[in-house]
């Protein structure tokens, strides 16, 4: 298998822009709607001050995704934490979600995440003092 049909695993973490709760809704729409026309899986969480995003798929889709959303004017200064050609998905059953759905979804996937994924989400939300 090549690696440009290899699946790609990419998470990310950026700072937030003040968002108010229908600007978030908005960029979780759009994240589900181009995730869902690329054919990607993942993840995205949202702890008030940053955004932690798990993007899945080929690795050309991937790539492309990410390049399109670092221009995006909800957040700045994206940061890769893993770039990981992988052999199966993660995140198939999991959608883009918005923070009411944070809590429920992490909880019921713990068992199929990666432990080390498990643990970053979940420190993730300590950044703000919040709790999944």
């Amino acid at each position: 298998m090549s690696d440009s049909s290899r699946l790609l695993r990419l998470t990310y973490v950026s700072t937030s822009r003040s968002l108010s709760a229908a600007e978030l809704d908005r960029v979780v729409a759009d994240l589900r709607a181009r995730s869902a026309a690329a054919g990607l899986t993942g993840a995205l969480f949202y702890n008030g001050l940053n955004f932690l995003e798990t993007l899945e798929g080929d690795a050309t889709g991937v790539e492309r995704a990410f390049a399109q959303l670092l221009p995006a004017p909800y957040h700045d200064g994206a940061k890769t934490i893993e770039r990981y050609l992988i052999d199966r998905r993660h995140f198939s059953g999991w959608s883009f979600v918005s923070r009411q759905d944070q809590a429920g979804l992490l909880n019921d996937a713990q068992s199929s995440l990666p432990e080390h994924l498990e643990k970053l989400y979940r420190s993730f939300f300590k950044l703000s003092g919040g709790r999944p």
